[in-house]
């Protein structure tokens, strides 16, 4: 039995410290500003200014949308109305919040991670308890459920927080759709 353990507490410490892997690397992909959540254009973040550039190789593009919420293709700046204006903002602020949220599930994902492979930590040292008089399985076994559960929970709110940044995409997506319909400079962008 108590071999039976012991080969089950190195399995889920093992999974703890993969899990915390996986989400270190979901992390690092955000900290590098990248996250696209549209087909046929990449979106790069930085210094405040969103670019946007095909995916493929025959469109050449460059739009960019800075923080004062200009718009600039290839360079040149587009005069827009108050209508293509405030979709801008929106797009840009929209694309902010996503990558805000974005980085923030992954840093809590790395977090929970690490509080799993803490988890794989306390089994082994549950192991050592067991060697000791009053101290047996089920009180290792109730430990580790309880420590588990708190990580499942705070999982179980990060998904909730995962699911909004999801709608928020789509909703990016849409407004990617009405800045191609509205603007004509986009429009005339075979891949935008």
């Amino acid at each position: 039995m108590r071999h039976k353990i012991f080969f089950l507490m190195f399995l889920f410490s093992a999974a703890s410290m993969l899990h915390a892997v996986d989400y270190k690397k979901k992390k690092m992909v955000f900290d590098n500003h990248e996250f696209s959540v549209l087909e046929n254009v990449n979106i790069d973040y930085d210094e405040g200014t969103i670019t946007i550039t095909p995916e493929n190789e025959w469109d050449d593009f460059i739009v960019e949308i800075t923080p004062e919420y200009d718009l600039y293709i290839n360079g040149r700046y587009i005069h827009l109305n108050n209508e293509q204006q405030e979709l801008v903002h929106d797009y840009y602020e929209l694309y902010i919040d996503i990558l805000d949220g974005a980085r923030e599930i992954g840093e809590k994902g790395a977090q929970l991670g690490i509080k799993g492979a803490a988890i794989g930590g306390k089994a082994i040292s549950g192991l050592f308890k067991l060697l000791s008089a009053g101290y047996d399985t089920n009180d290792l076994e109730e430990e580790l459920e309880r420590e588990a559960h708190k990580i499942e929970m705070e999982a179980e709110k990060l998904e909730e927080h995962a699911e909004i940044i999801e709608d928020m995409a789509e909703d990016l997506e849409d407004l990617h759709r009405d800045l191609k319909e509205r603007i004509e400079e986009l429009n005339e962008l075979e891949s935008f």
